[in-house]
């Protein structure tokens, strides 16, 4: 047995002195260098907080895009798109007939330049009898008369999402102009669309207004479908794909999803590329200052040795220290990071400052 270790007192006088030596090596340092120890405690917080917040920030982001997404189908199975020109507006009544249809809605989508404004705006021309049947929430808005002035079947009417009408800053009774190739086109605002309907800007009008006003006669741009309960899904795509002109193609509401929130994947990457460089940055601000402090206390280490205390345990207080400074820094960065993604939310929107989700108030879940 060494010197050292018969200098160590028996029983409970031992146990204490093993406590102080611990107290020493582990919370010395912190109490010593109170400085140095806040600096550390800050920048792991300053590091945590950057790449939680960017991670809940991405992941409401990807939800608000996943729903808007959604939101256009409704509850369509599949759905018949031909981006550009869109196709022949017979194709529509042929697909209504492929056995296992059970309900098919057409669909003029047009993006729109709002002469005046700094924005576009995506206008959906819709059959509302049949749109109803895929999307429920439309329903307010068919042919009524009775709630928010006239149906969509009224002429020269326009319906706006919630996010739309208060991006535009616009109320029932509106004048809306939007530019068509190099024809300017006027509608009058008859109603704001149920909360729940879509989460984009959009305007919503008449099918037969829209291929008129919108220069889009006798041309579709997607035919959404819902099959019938015990349909056959592969068996309802090959006849529909024997169907479809050239360019058209099918596609189901998560292959939009997928591609709506591919858009703004990479722009997610950057941000949590940069919130990792900061995590690291923190990290090894702590590593340096942890080490700084044990190269400075060679002498203390050097006298706790000779009184007992082997290298594992003077490296295991070391860790305890450590350990000690990342979770005080990581508890207060986690807080830091749900008010600075909260302040993000509110300052650039679930769309990451787009513009595609103006008048939305995305609800920050922790």
């Amino acid at each position: 047995m060494s010197v050292a270790a018969q200098a160590l007192p028996p029983g409970r006088d031992a146990l204490r002195a093993r406590l102080s030596l611990l107290d020493a090596a582990a919370f010395g340092p912190l109490r010593q260098a109170p400085g140095r120890t806040l600096l550390a405690v800050l920048a792991i917080a300053l590091g945590v907080a950057l790449g939680f917040a960017v991670y809940l920030i991405n992941r409401v982001a990807a939800d608000e895009v996943q729903g808007a997404s959604r939101s256009l189908f409704g509850l369509a199975d599949l759905s018949v798109q031909s981006p550009g020109a869109g196709f022949d507006e017979s194709l529509f009544p042929r697909l209504l007939r492929v056995p296992g249809v059970a309900a098919a809605s057409p669909v003029v989508e047009v993006q729109v330049r709002l002469p005046g404004r700094e924005r576009n705006l995506k206008l959906l021309g819709i059959d509302p009898f049949r749109a109803m049947q895929l999307q429920p929430a439309l329903a307010g808005a068919g042919a009524s008369t009775e709630r928010q002035g006239q149906g969509l079947l009224a002429e020269n009417s326009i319906w706006l999402s919630p996010a739309a009408a208060q991006s535009l800053e616009l109320e029932v009774g509106d004048d809306l102009d939007v530019q068509v190739a190099l024809d300017r086109v006027r509608f009058r605002v008859a109603g704001v669309l149920p909360p729940g309907a879509y989460a984009q800007p959009v305007g919503l009008l008449d099918i037969g207004e829209a291929q008129w006003r919108l220069q889009r006669l006798g041309r579709l741009d997607r035919v959404d479908l819902r099959l019938a309960p015990q349909a056959d899904g592969q068996a309802v795509r090959t006849a529909i794909a024997a169907l479809l002109p050239p360019g058209a193609q099918i596609v189901t509401p998560g292959e939009a999803t997928d591609d709506a929130v591919r858009l703004t994947r990479a722009y997610r990457s950057n941000l949590t590329a940069l919130a990792l460089v900061a995590l690291f940055t923190g990290a090894f601000l702590v590593y340096a200052t942890q080490s700084l402090a044990v190269a400075r206390r060679r002498r203390e280490i050097a006298l706790l040795h000779a009184m007992g205390m082997s290298v594992r345990e003077q490296l295991a207080a070391s860790l305890l220290a450590g350990t000690i400074v990342g979770a005080l820094g990581a508890a207060l960065g986690v807080i830091l990071g749900a008010l600075v993604a909260r302040a993000g939310l509110a300052a650039v929107g679930a769309d990451l400052g787009a513009g595609y989700f103006r008048g939305v108030a995305p609800a920050l879940d922790v």
